[in-house]
């Protein structure tokens, strides 16, 4: 049986949400000018790897890449 998430766990799934949100417009951004990818810095209080689950979701067949000993992905679709 799942338990409720706490009240901390609740706020960091609101901005994993907006924090998303707003890689997406910018990688939009960033492909109109025509980049083929985008880096992004994953704030200290979110998860990498729902961070990265995230992305994934949000960038269909796009490769998203860690790096190692930073909080950094990187988002390719060229």
């Amino acid at each position: 049986m799942k338990l409720m998430p706490s009240a901390s766990e609740l706020r960091e799934l609101c901005s994993i949400d907006s924090f998303i949100e707003v890689t997406v417009i910018n990688a939009e951004r960033a492909a109109r000018f025509g980049d083929s990818y985008d880096i992004v810095e994953v704030p200290t209080s979110m998860s990498m790897s729902i961070v990265k689950q995230r992305l994934a979701k949000a960038f269909p067949e796009c490769k998203i890449v860690g790096r190692w000993f930073t909080r950094h992905l990187e988002i390719k679709w060229g």
